[in-house]
């Protein structure tokens, strides 16, 4: 029978973070050429946690645009980053700040399936990007632009995936 030993340093495995799902729904009307900003983990404060040191780590995202009439451009700019707060209460214009930290830039087109226009559109968003919210004031921010010469009207519903620090 062999007796064995095991010497020198033992490492414990790292305690895995707790991981919290954060929810923001909103239907905003973005006048045109106006700029939307939103704080998608707002309701995170409110529970009274702290954002800093926290990790963005999935996005479900489902933008509903009701296009009105649409002249051309038949499209809105919409993007996705940590932010610091001040960029959500005066929001980024989208288009005008490609060389941003950007998890997630893109356009939501208008559609048709026939002469005209649909009313409503729907896009879906499954974002796996992982950003960190490394300064006090940050946070994870949806901006939208609408660069048509209607007013636009929006229903958002997010759901954030976030690993506490």
């Amino acid at each position: 029978m062999s007796t064995h030993r095991r010497t020198g340093n033992f490492r414990r495995a790292p305690q895995r973070r707790k991981l919290v799902w954060s929810t923001f729904a909103s239907s905003p009307t973005i006048p045109s050429s106006g700029n939307y900003g939103a704080d998608l983990i707002a309701d995170l404060e409110v529970a009274g946690a702290s954002k800093l040191g926290c990790t963005v780590m999935r996005t479900h995202l489902l933008i509903q645009v009701t296009w009105g009439a649409v002249v051309q451009p038949g499209f809105d700019w919409m993007g996705l980053k940590c932010a610091d707060q001040n960029e959500i209460s005066t929001p980024l214009n989208v288009p005008g700040n490609p060389d941003l930290d950007w998890a997630l830039l893109t356009w939501l087109p208008s559609f048709a399936t026939g002469a005209t226009t649909n009313a409503t559109t729907y896009e879906r968003f499954d974002l796996k990007a992982k950003r960190r919210i490394e300064e006090l004031g940050q946070t994870w921010g949806l901006f939208i632009f609408n660069p048509t010469t209607v007013s636009q009207t929006l229903s958002i519903h997010a759901r954030t995936l976030l690993a506490l620090p």
